[in-house]
């Protein structure tokens, strides 16, 4: 007899070989152990940003002229490199919020508001130069200059100056220059005269006065005006139309005399 041939080892799956992820894995690693340059360059160009927004906001703090020794403490120069430093003192002397003078021994920085105001006679200087009444916020002024308010309110009782208040605590709003020139002197007995004139204190008194006047004031009850009826037209008689099938003129019968008048 023939014995029976074996077939379990053929029938039986064979394990498929794993997919080996050993090499993508490893350059991953290697790809973020080692960034692009871009990203450098980006994450170092919002650093340096960082410290230029501190170190404006640092000369705000202080209102005095400081040397560049002193920014650069402040800002930690240990996490910045020489190129760093170098590029954010170069920023620094040409930025619009900043002054930058350079005859001091050492040169020095100061925080620059947005008109560059610091004194009495400058603030008159730039108000002198506006050539619209459009008006000065004084918040503008303020900002980088401490003693704003007091010398705007020296200014205001000099009459060199006019501003607006604000009506919850009366601060200066806005400002404008004064011109002298346009002042008119006003004797005190036209002033007196022109005190002495009451004013009606209530909507009825101010009725009655107009009234005496002759004028008619605006609380008057007014009479409704009626509309008159507009007159309907009489409709013309209709006019005969034009003849038409003339050439049916032998076969149609003419009923026109029985037509309603």
């Amino acid at each position: 007899m023939s014995q029976p041939k074996s077939t379990l080892a053929a029938n039986s799956p064979r394990p498929s070989p794993a997919p080996s992820t050993t090499s993508g894995t490893n350059k991953r690693k290697a790809n973020d152990a080692f960034p692009s340059s871009q990203a450098i360059d980006i994450h170092a160009g919002r650093n340096l940003m960082g410290h230029i927004t501190f170190a404006v906001d640092y000369l705000k703090q202080k209102d005095r002229w400081m040397p560049w020794r002193d920014i650069l403490s402040f800002l930690s120069p240990k996490e910045l490199s020489d190129h760093s430093v170098s590029t954010l003192k170069q920023i620094l002397q040409k930025h619009s919020k900043t002054e930058y003078d350079p005859t001091k021994k050492p040169p020095v920085y100061r925080y620059r508001g947005p008109h560059g105001v610091r004194s009495s006679d400058e603030l008159l200087e730039f108000l002198q130069k506006q050539t619209t009444a459009q008006g000065i916020k004084v918040s503008e002024i303020k900002d980088g200059w401490k003693g704003a308010l007091e010398a705007i309110e020296a200014l205001v009782k000099e009459d060199k100056v006019i501003i607006t208040r604000h009506k919850k605590d009366g601060a200066p709003r806005m400002i404008w220059a004064n011109d002298p020139s346009l002042s008119i002197h006003v004797d005190n007995e036209f002033k007196d005269l022109w005190h002495r004139i009451t004013i009606p204190t209530g909507a009825g008194e101010l009725r009655n006065d107009l009234l005496a006047f002759g004028l008619t004031p605006t609380s008057q009850v007014k009479a409704p005006v009626v509309a008159k009826e507009k007159e309907k037209k009489k409709r013309a008689p209709r006019r005969g139309g034009k003849v038409t099938n003339t050439h049916l003129t032998g076969i149609l019968k003419d009923y026109s005399h029985m037509r309603p008048r």
